[in-house]
């Protein structure tokens, strides 16, 4: 149940982000979330190409922080490039998971990612 309102939220998002998008915004940057639950584990995917969004930041912090997995995973496959403030949110995320007693994980890391 919690999953599904959290993909209800997202959808929501999505929705606002397209309709922000035939308004001129780049079609580089990444542009949606998408959550899913796999083996008692939050996984959360950001799909486009920068990351850089800090609306998509945000709700990436409202889903970790709403969730009670013990772990959550942000699959960055595709993403080809993280802006600072999107550096910044992840070390805040994965400093509060932390002291809740969640942990973050990265997986998928591009080349131009891990640097």
């Amino acid at each position: 149940a919690q999953i599904q309102r959290l993909r209800a939220r997202l959808a929501d998002a999505a929705m606002r982000r397209n309709s922000a998008a035939l308004c001129g915004r780049s079609p580089a940057q990444a542009d949606s979330l998408v959550a899913e639950e796999l083996a008692g584990r939050l996984v959360l995917r950001v799909t486009g190409g920068r990351f850089e969004s800090e609306a998509l930041g945000d709700q990436l912090k409202a889903a970790a922080t709403g969730s009670s997995a013990p772990v959550v995973v942000l699959n960055l496959d595709g993403v080809t490039g993280i802006g600072d403030i999107i550096v910044g949110k992840l070390i805040r995320l994965h400093q509060q998971l932390k002291g809740a007693g969640s942990e973050l994980r990265l997986c998928g890391l591009g080349e131009t990612v891990r640097e």
